[in-house]
């Protein structure tokens, strides 16, 4: 065989080589970009100065927003929400009458955060907070419904569902209890317990229609040491804690060391700064991170 020849086939041996890497690498990229663009759910505890806000952000790019912490952080909310690309909220849920919960509504409305609909607690005397964030809502003809157990809500085109678990319509907790809700995505699950008072957890343990299990729970009242009991643990047998606290209202010893003894991984917002679960549609375990916005 002369040199020639040789080195022809010596280069498309090579060439033939080439190709098939090609291939296999055009396989792979196509199989991470499957992988990253798998359709996800974030929800993420915001780090505020006072009070709670918790943001669900759905596939295509809807926006469910939990309270939105108290009048003291002035525009820090709607500063966050632009910086995490929010431009409009499909639903705020104000859980609770009080300024931790809803003092912030005023900041997002002077921020030109347009606000689709509103879910309101049935709590019978809500108090000033209330009232003033109700009647500024009114002002710009934001829907505003009053909902129960078994209120559910989606946004968008995506399988994800917010619904309500407490309280029940009728009865004596209807308007003394505040707004519980549980996102489900796939198998996947959040279950938001907010500003619940210690005093009506054996009320929902008891009284609830719907289960309480979920992989990720928000922990009562900030981490206050009355919440949060031993019983309502093992109902809801949580892998993932998420306390919304602050440097100057820490959660109480005898909270952490429920959580401890439940074998639930805790996450805090004095600590780690906003937390942010991702739920998928896969069977694992939901991922959360913890970061400075």
């Amino acid at each position: 065989m002369n040199r020639g020849l040789m080195m022809r086939l010596a280069a498309l041996i090579v060439l033939a080589a080439l190709c098939f890497g090609g291939v296999k690498l055009g396989i792979w990229l196509r199989q991470r970009q499957v992988t990253s663009t798998q359709p996800m759910v974030t929800v993420s505890f915001l780090e505020v100065t006072d009070g709670d806000c918790t943001v669900i952000q759905t596939p295509d790019e809807h926006t469910i927003v939990i309270d939105t912490g108290g009048a003291t952080n002035g525009d820090e909310v709607p500063r966050t929400l632009r910086r995490m690309g929010v431009i409009e909220i499909d639903l705020l849920v104000l859980a609770a009458p009080t300024d931790q919960a809803e003092g912030g509504v005023d900041a997002l409305l002077k921020a030109n955060l347009p606000i689709r609909s509103v879910w309101i607690n049935s709590v019978a005397k809500p108090g000033t907070v209330q009232t003033q964030a109700i009647a500024l809502l009114q002002a710009k003809s934001v829907p505003i419904q009053t909902v129960y157990e078994n209120e559910k809500k989606s946004v968008g085109d995506s399988p994800m569902a917010l619904k309500v678990l407490w309280p029940p319509r009728n009865g004596d907790r209807t308007t003394k209890d505040n707004l519980v809700c549980r996102v489900d995505y796939g198998a996947q699950s959040c279950l938001f317990l907010g500003p619940l008072a210690a005093e009506s957890e054996p009320y929902l343990i008891s009284g609830a229609a719907d289960p309480l299990k979920a992989d990720v729970m928000q922990v009562t009242d900030h981490g206050a040491g009355e919440g949060t009991e031993r019983e309502l643990l093992p109902r809801v047998q949580p892998e993932i804690a998420v306390i919304s606290s602050t440097a100057q209202s820490p959660p109480a010893p005898a909270t952490l060391e429920r959580l401890q003894s439940a074998a639930a991984d805790v996450w805090r917002t004095d600590i780690q700064g906003t937390v942010t679960v991702t739920l998928s549609t896969s069977p694992n375990t939901p991922t959360v991170t913890g970061s400075r916005l």
